[in-house]
């Protein structure tokens, strides 16, 4: 539109101001996506199972505890 009313300099500002524009929602993106990864890992609980009595992994534990 700028370049049909003989604006090249507005149409070259709108420009810019788009390209900058775009380039900050991307950075608040990828800010927010690393937030929430972050969140995520800390405050979900663990799910893994717990082991079976008399397991490799109990017979180690208990034999630490122990020591």
């Amino acid at each position: 539109m700028a370049e049909r009313l003989g604006l090249p300099g507005l149409a070259r500002s709108a420009d810019a101001a788009y390209v900058d524009g775009m380039g900050t929602v991307l950075v608040v993106c990828a800010v927010a996506a690393l937030l929430t990864a972050v969140l995520t890992a800390l405050l979900l609980p663990d799910r893994r199972p717990a082991p079976a009595p008399g397991s490799p992994d109990v017979v180690r534990e208990e034999a630490h505890g122990r020591q």
